[in-house]
């Protein structure tokens, strides 16, 4: 009896057919090198997401020719601040399409290593690969560029960067700058984009730890000549203080605090009213003065923060008519010495009225020894 193991098409050679059978069984092993290429090749490109966190500086080394042992050298000269990543341009750019590191278009060519800088402090993240760089005497092996606050900065445009001052001289051109002249401020304001947003968010820690700040507000000035710039600025008391600064930079410095809350007004050209007196109404006057004497309708404010809370211009006379101080102390008085429905009273107040009230009120028990 025969037992047929096989039957080919009578047009097909025993040879080609065999041939191709297991020419397509060796075939499929590749699929699964391909699966796994492709999970790599993901867990690349969020390997490199992972990094974009809180970064505030994305460079490009070119990194051609460098030996194993010098490129473990060079990682490990590097600030604990500092990631250096080797990853295809594909896969990289895969991860920063769509934001702001996607500036980094140009350096996609050639073989580059990654470095990303978790520091505010650029010059001193930049400065070891420098150093690195020219004691192995590796001058082809240049940045290839760098990405700041969305900004491409290439290889001849580094000095910028590499030039940047430190955190601390930065306060202390703010300390400077505040307590001098407008000149001053003014010279602080036209400084690079990073300087002036650490100036910002120092000179808002510094309104908070001291608790100095009480209003900030925006006011629309566009179409305001220099001369009626200054003008408003000397009209104001010496508890208030104007800056001009770019909507991006002043929420970069206000975001994550109560201040946050001036978000709507992130929009058209602001001056940037910073009131340090709890005489609300008092520190808005002059601006109102300003605004009806100078017929400037248009300039009006944009919005205001008080007590964590957003005040559109339409809600401005609630801030305007505000008691002062004189007139809660008053109410507090009358309060304290009277029935108890005066006092319920006094404490249906507004929350910034009973703010006050409660302070003043323990103040007063402080300074007469009643306080337990």
């Amino acid at each position: 009896m025969e037992a047929t193991l096989f039957h080919f098409p009578s047009s097909l050679s025993l040879k080609s057919s065999t041939t191709t059978h297991f020419r397509n069984l060796h075939r499929r092993p590749p699929r699964i090198v391909a699966a796994i290429s492709r999970t790599k090749k993901e867990q690349t490109v969020e390997t490199v997401k992972d990094h974009l966190q809180d970064c505030h500086l994305l460079a490009g080394i070119k990194y051609q020719g460098l030996t194993v042992k010098q490129f473990q050298d060079l990682r490990n000269s590097l600030p604990g601040t500092t990631t250096l990543l080797v990853a295809k341009n594909t896969l990289v750019f895969k991860a920063i399409e769509g934001t702001e590191w996607e500036a980094l278009k140009p350096c996609m060519k050639g073989m580059n290593a990654w470095m990303f800088v978790h520091s505010e402090e650029i010059p001193a993240a930049l400065k070891p690969y420098r150093s690195f760089q020219k004691e192995k005497k590796l001058e082809e092996n240049d940045f290839s560029g760098a990405v700041f606050e969305g900004r491409f900065y290439p290889p001849e445009e580094f000095q910028a960067l590499e030039t940047m001052p430190t955190r601390e001289e930065i306060y202390a051109r703010l300390l400077g700058a505040v307590q001098g002249p407008a000149s001053a401020v003014v010279a602080t304001l036209q400084a690079p984009a990073r300087d002036l947003v650490l100036v910002l968010k120092a000179y808002v820690k510094k309104l908070e730890e001291s608790g100095d700040c009480h209003l900030l507000a925006g006011i629309k000035y566009q179409g305001l000549t220099v001369k009626q710039f200054q003008d408003l600025r000397n009209s104001l008391p010496g508890t208030t203080t104007l800056l001009v600064a770019k909507n991006t930079l002043v929420f970069k410095a206000i975001e994550g605090t109560e201040w946050e809350a001036l978000k709507p007004c992130m929009k058209g050209m602001n001056a940037w009213m910073f009131v340090h007196s709890e005489e609300i109404p008092a520190a808005l006057k002059p601006y109102r003065s300003f605004q009806k004497e100078k017929k400037l309708e248009e300039n009006d404010f944009s919005g205001a923060v008080f007590e964590g809370r957003f005040y559109p211009p339409e809600e401005f006379q609630a801030l305007e008519t505000m008691p002062t101080r004189a007139e809660i102390y008053a109410r507090l008085l009358g309060a304290v010495q009277g029935p108890a429905s005066a006092v319920v009273a006094t404490l249906q107040a507004p929350a910034r009225d009973l703010v006050l009230v409660l302070k003043a009120y323990v103040k007063k028990l402080e300074e007469s020894g009643g306080a337990q």
